[in-house]
């Protein structure tokens, strides 16, 4: 739901305290920015119309953004209601969350378990200021803030900390800073995506490596938002956890890798990358500030044995494709500038899978040819895969039935999702429990019994939480993997390694794989098992039982 818009309170008969210039915001969040906000805001645009924070949190940038006076109009939304309505009542409220807070103090002092559990409570209340006045409390008397996740942190109590009467009394000046703010409770995709001129985004996600345990929205596919931030039309600024799969999503955002020290969970090293996607004349100057500058990336190579055009790094504009968005590209430039300069080698999208590579999975199947390579630039005898059968990107291996025992599976990595999910319905049926989709549960035999890919380890993306946590044994690959560049029907070796984490996944009946690689030394191919707790072995008990029967 979206929160309703207000006229300007009067702030008259409130005293406006002045807040430190230290302290970025009146609450604190997983991953909030208030040590580094005054940076990024000196990252921004040199004018900004408008400002959006699609994941406000403690909105820490977009204060520092208004008390500057960098900009009046702005955005703050949050996908969690509870933090849209704390500041929709910082800004409509602050007297009637003023003396809810001191009332509670009042009553049970400013830290104990005992006031942390009605804090929860009243977090549900129908009142907004009382709701409001627990998530603070909530909010000061946890180890990490705005999530809700976490419980009562005692040292919080034992080292004299807690909720301050002094910073009670800051909210007047935040309720001030607030006064033009929309404040909504949307899906951040409404907030980037709406229309607007001299609009500013920042946008500040959960992060993949903690969402799961820190953010009770679930997780985000950080391709997508990627993906939103290009076609946006926006001025956009982005923090993102450092990770393979990032600095390749966001390599053309001259990304700038800040370390840290994380409190989340344990105190260790972390990195963070912060990205734009535009720059400024002091851009570069204010980067060095914060973080080391990141080399852009060549454009994403696409090892897989089909030929599907994608581009993650700048291209040329072309207006005439969407005369709104100049950084939109024709699929005839995106075939043109996917390719690795290697060494002023031909341009090429065609990229396949080494033979070292897939030489322990012919070991594994008995040196015996697969049934299936449905990703195949060709067929017969000089296809790079060696497959009693192949399907080209003629004949579309998607709407084909997959059929034998083992499939081989190399599938376009910008296109993972259709893939991964025919590949976990193709070895699913009837009689085994919690099938991956609705076709596979009413069938009454699989129609193959494995599938093997070689595949990015994006872990933190929905189509994987749905078609491989739960579905496929997996073993990821230490290091970094080389490709070979297609070139005439035949694999060149390349000097740039795929920039990704890689994985092995197995779909079906996965035990003559597993146990070859298990037992594989590492000088062959050095991979190591991180499949699910719940091993997803429905399809061995059943091929097994097929073996018996026969």
């Amino acid at each position: 739901m979206a929160m309703p818009f207000s006229n300007k309170l009067d702030t008259t008969n409130l005293t406006v305290v002045p807040v430190p210039e230290s302290m970025s915001s009146m609450i604190k969040s997983p991953g909030g920015k208030h040590r580094t906000a005054s940076d990024l805001a000196k990252l921004a645009p040199f004018n900004v119309d408008e400002y959006r924070e699609p994941f406000a949190g403690s909105a820490a940038v977009g204060f520092r953004m208004v008390r500057t006076g960098r900009a009046t109009d702005i955005w703050l939304n949050d996908r969690d209601f509870g933090i849209a309505n704390q500041w929709t009542v910082v800004r409509d409220d602050p007297a009637g969350l003023m003396r809810v807070l001191h009332s509670l103090i009042e009553q049970f002092g400013t830290a104990s378990q005992e006031l942390f559990d009605l804090a929860v409570q009243m977090v549900e209340s129908d009142d907004r200021a009382e709701a409001a006045a627990g998530f603070y409390v909530r909010n000061h008397l946890s180890m990490f803030g705005t999530n809700g996740m976490s419980r009562f942190a005692p040292s919080i109590e034992r080292d004299g900390r807690g909720l301050k009467p002094v910073h009670i009394n800051y909210i007047p000046q935040f309720s001030a800073w607030l006064q033009d703010a929309r404040i909504t409770n949307l899906d951040y995709r409404e907030v980037l995506d709406a229309p607007g001129t001299g609009v500013m985004c920042f946008l500040d996600p959960p992060y993949a490596k903690v969402s799961k345990r820190m953010y009770t929205c679930g997780e985000l596919d950080l391709e997508e938002l990627a993906r939103h931030v290009r076609s946006s039309g926006h001025s956009c600024l982005v923090t993102v956890d450092d990770s393979p799969e990032n600095r390749v999503a966001f390599s053309d955002m001259n990304p700038i890798c800040r370390t840290y020290t994380s409190n989340m969970g344990k105190f260790h090293e972390a990195a963070e990358l912060i990205c734009a996607n535009y720059t400024t004349p002091l851009y570069a100057i204010h980067a060095r500030k914060i973080g080391v500058e990141i080399e852009q990336a060549a454009p994403v190579i696409q090892p897989n044995n089909d030929v599907v055009p994608v581009v993650k790094a700048k291209t040329a504009r072309n207006k005439a494709t969407n005369p709104t968005n100049d950084n939109a590209i024709s699929r005839e430039e995106q075939v043109r500038n996917l390719f690795v300069n290697d060494g002023g080698k031909t341009k090429t999208c065609d990229w396949y899978t080494p033979g070292e590579i897939l030489a322990p999975f012919y070991a594994a199947n008995e040196n015996q040819p697969f049934d299936l390579d449905p990703c195949s630039p060709c067929k017969g005898d000089n296809a790079p895969v060696w497959a009693r059968q192949h399907f080209t990107i003629d004949d579309d291996g998607l709407v084909q039935e997959w059929h034998g025992r083992v499939v081989w599976l190399n599938a376009p990595f910008n296109d993972l999702e259709p893939w991964l999910e025919k590949a976990a319905d193709s070895v699913w049926c009837s009689q085994m429990p919690n099938a991956p989709t609705e076709a596979s549960a009413n069938r009454e035999h699989p129609l193959c019994e494995t599938v093997v890919s070689i595949m990015p380890a994006r872990t933190h993306t929905r189509f994987w939480q749905k078609y491989v946590r739960d579905h496929a044994r997996v073993f990821f690959v230490s290091g970094k993997l080389k490709f070979l560049r297609g070139d005439g029907g035949k694999g060149v070796p390349v000097k740039m390694p795929f920039p990704e984490g890689l994985a092995i996944v197995i779909w079906g009946n996965h035990t003559p794989f597993t146990d070859y690689l298990n037992a594989m030394p590492a000088s062959v191919l050095d991979v190591y098992e991180r499949s699910a707790p719940v091993i997803p072995d429905h399809p061995v008990r059943y091929w097994d039982s097929m073996k018996k029967v026969a």
